[in-house]
Order: structure tokens, then sequence, then C-alpha cells
């Protein structure tokens, strides 16, 4: 076998063991909502899903939250949707504008196909500094 024919077998055969390691896309649900704070629509700012198992099996979800409190979440980019399942819920500030957000706990929420508009209620912890806090065990 010439030199040629053997680099093109080379090319070929790692190639072939080439492939993607991202998992496949789960199917999604459009999620839209709003974002209170205290019992008042509150943005702007970033609210995240993320779900129980840190595996990667299930992808977080993000949306940014308008100054009314308005959200659309997605997994997998824009326009994407929400994988259905249980997420704990976090606001926090759009490192971007800078705003001063209140420090608020994670809630519980679940995604369903059924119920594509969410009502995310955060109580804010009086007297802590603006940002977010971290779940409790």
């Amino acid at each position: 076998m010439n030199c040629p024919a053997r680099l093109i077998l080379a090319f070929s055969l790692l190639c072939l063991g080439c492939g993607s390691d991202k998992p496949a896309k789960l199917p999604t649900v459009p999620v839209s909502g709003v974002l209170l704070i205290d019992g008042k629509p509150f943005g702007p700012g970033i609210l995240s899903l993320s779900p129980p198992s840190s595996d990667g099996s299930i992808p977080n979800a993000t949306g940014n939250v308008q100054p009314d409190g308005k959200f659309t979440l997605n997994s997998y980019g824009e326009g994407s949707g929400v994988v259905e399942g249980a997420y704990s819920a976090y606001f926090a500030q759009d490192i971007m504008l800078m705003n001063k957000v209140p420090t608020t706990r994670p809630v519980e929420i679940t995604i369903k196909k059924d119920a594509p508009e969410i009502k995310v209620e955060l109580k804010s912890i009086k007297g802590a500094k603006s940002g977010m806090v971290p779940p409790t065990n």
C-alpha cells in the first residue's frame, strides 16, 4: 500500500471514531410566567432552574426576567423550552445591568406540559446582602 493510500485509510479510521459526546436533546415544553418576590412582580434579573440530579442528564433552564417580572425559560437555547420535571428555582442579578436584587432562597417547582404558564414566588431574606442564597441541607 502506498503512502497516500495509507494516509487516507488512517484518516478515514480516525473519523469513524469521532462522535458527539453530547447527550441527545430531551423533549421540551414551552414555559413562561411571572416572578414574584414578596408577592410583587420583580425584575430585571436571571431566573435559573436546576434539576435535582447533577449528572447532566437533564439540562438546566434559564431565562431573562423583564422589569415587569415576566420571563420565558429555555434549556437548549432561545425558543427551546424546558424539559418536564422537578427543579429548584433561583433568581440572581443580571451582571450586565448591575442592578440590586433581594437575597432569596430557592424554591421547588415542577414543569408540566399541561401548565406552560407558571408563577415563581420567592421571599426576600430581610437584612441579607443583595444576591442569592444557596440551598441548605
